[in-house]
C-alpha cells in the first residue's frame, strides 16, 4: 500500500494576515505541493471524512513538504475541537501562525465582513464600526479574532513549540524574500528567489480599496486595547518580539496601514507590468484593479 499523501505543513491563520500571498509563494516552490486554499476539513468539513481531506493532495508527486491554509484553524473560541483533531490525525505537522498587528486585523476584517454582506446576509453592515465592537455577537469574529496567544497556546497543548512558528505580516511588507527565507527554512526546502509580483495578484473579490475603513478613535481603540493588551503581551513574549511591538495609537496605526498600501501598490504596479494580457482578462467591468485585501 502506498504511502498516505497528508500535509506535513499548515498554515493555520490568522484571518486578513496575508496568508494567501504567502501560499501562492509556496505554491510556486518546487519542493512544495499545496492544494487548494481552505479546505477547513479539521472544522467546517470534518464531516466529510479523511478520505475526502486527502483527496485535495492526491496530485502531488515527490515534492519533500505537503501545504494546506485554512485560516479557520486558528479560530479557536469558534472551534475549540481543531487542535485534537489536528494532532489525532497529524501528529507531526509543522504549523504556520502568521499575525499581523491585532487592531489593524480587527479593521480589515470588518471592512470585509460589511463588504460582503449584500452577499452573506451578515447584518454588521446595519452597526456603526463601534456598535460592531460593542456587540456580543460580533466579539468573536473582530476583537475575538485578534487574540493570538488564546490561539496559538491551545495548538501548544498538544503539539510541541518545535512544530510551530509564529510569523509577522508586518515583516513580510518590509522583506517579503526574507520572510520567506525563514518559512522555508521552517519547512525544511530550499532556499529560493521570490518573485515580489506574486504577493499582489489582482483578485475579484467584493472586498478591494472603497471597503469601509474603521473609524478609529483614540477612545476605541484604548477600550479595545484594554480587552487585548494581556493576550498580546503574552504572544509577543513567546514570539520572541518586544512588547511594544505592536503600538497602540490610532497615529501609529495610520502610518501602519499606509505603509502597506504603498507595498501593495509597488507590487501590483510589478504584477501588471509582467502580465499586462492576464491583467485585462481577468478583471470584469466594474471592478477596481487591485492587489489582495491584506
Amino acid at each position: 500500500m502506498s504511502e498516505e499523501k497528508k500535509p506535513s505543513l499548515i498554515i493555520i491563520g490568522a484571518a486578513k494576515s496575508g496568508t494567501t500571498s504567502v501560499f501562492q509563494h509556496l505554491r510556486q516552490h518546487d519542493e512544495v505541493f499545496c492544494g487548494r486554499k481552505e479546505p477547513r476539513f479539521f472544522d467546517q468539513n470534518f464531516n466529510e471524512g479523511w478520505d475526502w481531506y486527502l483527496d485535495h493532495f492526491s496530485d502531488a508527486l515527490d515534492e519533500k513538504v505537503i501545504c494546506e491554509a485554512s485560516v479557520s484553524y486558528s479560530m479557536f473560541s469558534e472551534v475549540p475541537v481543531v487542535p485534537a483533531r489536528m494532532h489525532e490525525y497529524l501528529p507531526d505537522v509543522k504549523l504556520i501562525y502568521i499575525t499581523r498587528h491585532p487592531i489593524e486585523r480587527i479593521g480589515s476584517n470588518w471592512g470585509m465582513m460589511v463588504a460582503e454582506s449584500a452577499v452573506t446576509g451578515s447584518q454588521i453592515s446595519d452597526r456603526t464600526f463601534e456598535e460592531a465592537l460593542n456587540d456580543p455577537c460580533w466579539f468573536p469574529l473582530l476583537i475575538g479574532r485578534s487574540m493570538y496567544w488564546s490561539h496559538i497556546n491551545a495548538f501548544r497543548e498538544y503539539f510541541p513549540d518545535s512544530q510551530i512558528k509564529c510569523m509577522f505580516f508586518e515583516e513580510f511588507v518590509a522583506d517579503a524574500q526574507s520572510f520567506m527565507d525563514e518559512l522555508f527554512s521552517f519547512a525544511g526546502v530550499s532556499a529560493k528567489k521570490i518573485d515580489p509580483s506574486t504577493s499582489y495578484r489582482p483578485q475579484n473579490k467584493l472586498t478591494g480599496p472603497d471597503d469601509p475603513k474603521p473609524a478609529w478613535t483614540d477612545e476605541l481603540l484604548g477600550q479595545v486595547w484594554d480587552q487585548l493588551r494581556l493576550d498580546i503581551e503574552a504572544y509577543l513574549d513567546y514570539a520572541g518580539r518586544p512588547l511594544d511591538y505592536w503600538p497602540a495609537s490610532t497615529k501609529r496605526i495610520e502610518a501602519l496601514r499606509e505603509s502597506i498600501e504603498r507595498a501593495k501598490l509597488a507590487g501590483l504596479a510589478a504584477y501588471q507590468e509582467q502580465n499586462p494580457p492576464e491583467l485585462k482578462r481577468k478583471l470584469k467591468p466594474g471592478l477596481s484593479n487591485r492587489g489582495e485585501q491584506l
